[in-house]
């Protein structure tokens, strides 16, 4: 496959088109063979590609690997819910779910570890106070959350928020 999405200008930055062709294709091969474990919808998630001038447009290709997240999801619930069965598929969802809650339970600003750089405290608080509200959350919505650099007594480690997303995103696909 060649030029799968629209380059950026010479003199810009878009993601380097070699990478990203090479990613697709092997996801195209994966999919059409029906294999639900050689490609995850996480690992099309934490997928990165490397950047160069005149590569593909970033935002495409991004919407692209949301769509194909999704359609691997869908995959893997279909193949799970044949074998098991629907309501077993919704009890995984709800005990992924329930690894959320400690977090969530602990009181604002000790949520998740501190650190001298990274994301900042008040931010990623909100967020928990919006699962505290029950509030309707799309996956869609935590992909696209980004967080504030924050230092010494006001950041929380970027790892540690980072794997509690992952988790609320695999969740939040589950159900959607």
């Amino acid at each position: 496959m060649s030029d799968l999405f629209e380059t950026v200008a010479w003199n810009q930055k878009g993601y380097r088109k070699s990478e990203v062709d090479e990613f697709f294709n092997r996801a195209h091969d994966l999919y059409e063979a029906g294999d639900t474990t050689s490609l995850t919808p996480t690992q099309v998630r934490i997928n990165c590609f490397d950047v160069a001038r005149g590569g593909y447009d970033i935002h495409a290709v991004d919407a692209a690997m949301d769509r194909l997240e999704v359609a691997l999801m869908r995959k893997m619930r279909e193949s799970f819910v044949a074998r098991r069965g629907r309501q077993a598929w919704m009890d995984e969802a709800a005990n992924l779910a329930t690894t959320l809650y400690p977090r969530l339970l602990r009181p604002e600003g000790k949520r998740f570890a501190p650190a001298k750089r990274g994301y900042s405290i008040a931010e990623v608080d909100r967020l928990a106070a919006f699962f505290d509200r029950g509030d309707p959350l799309k996956s869609t919505q935590l992909r696209r959350l980004t967080f504030s650099a924050a230092k010494a007594d006001k950041a929380y480690d970027e790892a540690s928020v980072d794997a509690f997303i992952e988790r609320a995103i695999e969740v939040l696909m589950r159900v959607e």
